[in-house]
């Protein structure tokens, strides 16, 4: 009789130890997700600052990643905006880009050729 109690109790422990590793593991997630989260804040009020670039310097404004050391970038002077192409060996001038919504409009117009 002594016995089961005996396992009963090394039973409970084990759970308790359990739920215990399951709580820290979920915690510990928890922290990962909160720190991506305002990793990603801090970075969009950083792109936001580009708004107020000094006259004269030329800043990349975005960057977006083709694989095999290739990007797209667009590179800011003052108020003027040019699409890039960056390897590893050339950076090719793409576009003079306008504002945003004549962009959108391009775009939408190309899509629909593509498709129609």
């Amino acid at each position: 009789m002594l016995d089961y109690f005996a396992v009963s109790s090394s039973f409970v422990s084990s759970d308790a130890e359990m739920l215990y590793l399951w709580i820290r593991v979920i915690g510990f997630i928890g922290v990962l997700g909160a720190s991506a989260y305002f990793l990603s804040i801090y970075t969009k009020k950083k792109r936001t600052r580009l708004s107020s670039i000094k006259e004269g310097e030329i800043v990349i404004a975005d960057t977006c990643s083709l694989g095999n050391r290739q990007f797209l970038m667009v590179a800011q002077y003052g108020d003027e905006k040019h699409l890039l192409g960056v390897s590893s060996s050339s950076i090719n001038h793409l576009a003079k880009l306008d504002n945003q919504s004549s962009l959108s409009n391009d775009l939408t117009n190309d899509i629909g050729k593509v498709t129609g």
